[in-house]
């Protein structure tokens, strides 16, 4: 009986030790935070695309800037802001002979009359930077971007000079069958290039319906 007794008292001292310590856990489990940023703090670079053609006095250049933002991104680019500079850098065309001297520092504007179809990047505003100079097949070419307000420079060289121009001789105009299993070009080759892709369009013509002739009505 005294065994007894004792059992029952060990036992009502483990159900209040567990019955204490298990809301103590949960508020515990409840109070935990995570120790890392969602959206953690990245590095800021600047992204710069475009096409110089040798044949035109204009150039057009795009230029923007990464961003991290709290929320949703598609929410994030309807603001202008958030990836482009607008009017706070400035931007350089430069100009290098073969020996890499610089021999021009041509000022790239803005603009925003070019339009754009309809999406999330630079709708309905479309900022680009628009450089008006003749170039040179044999120099080098780079994009220079310069923030004022923080002194970082970004810069995109061309690592070759520009290409020359591609003509094809033969076959020439539209005297080109369909059915034949090969078909062999002519093509003057351009400076600085290393492959051609043709891309020919296509124009398939049908030949007119047949129409029967209409019988006049009898009386």
């Amino acid at each position: 009986m005294l065994i007894h007794s004792k059992l029952q008292m060990i036992f009502r001292k483990k159900r209040r030790f567990f019955l204490i310590i298990f809301p103590v856990l949960v508020v515990s489990l409840c109070k935990c935070k995570p120790e890392f940023s969602v959206n953690a703090d990245g590095e800021p670079f600047t992204v710069v695309y475009g096409l110089l053609d040798i044949s035109a006095d204009t150039h057009y250049v795009k230029i923007f800037k990464s961003f991290v933002v709290e929320g949703s991104a598609y929410d994030a680019v309807h603001d202008i802001h958030n990836y482009s500079y607008i009017d706070s850098i400035e931007v350089y065309l430069n100009e290098y002979d073969a020996n890499n001297n610089l021999l021009r520092k041509i000022l790239v504007d803005t603009t925003t009359k070019i339009p754009k179809d309809s999406g999330l990047f630079s709708y309905p505003t479309q900022i680009v930077y628009i450089a008006t100079a003749a170039l040179n097949r044999n120099y080098l070419y780079e994009i220079e971007v310069i923030n004022p307000y923080t002194k970082n420079v970004a810069k995109a060289k061309v690592p070759i000079p520009m290409v020359g121009t591609v003509r094809i001789y033969s076959p020439a105009g539209y005297d080109i069958n369909i059915t034949d299993k090969s078909i062999n070009f002519d093509i003057y080759p351009g400076e600085n290039i290393n492959m051609y892709q043709l891309s020919p369009p296509v124009f398939l013509q049908s030949p007119p319906p047949r129409h029967s002739r209409l019988k006049p009505a009898q009386a």
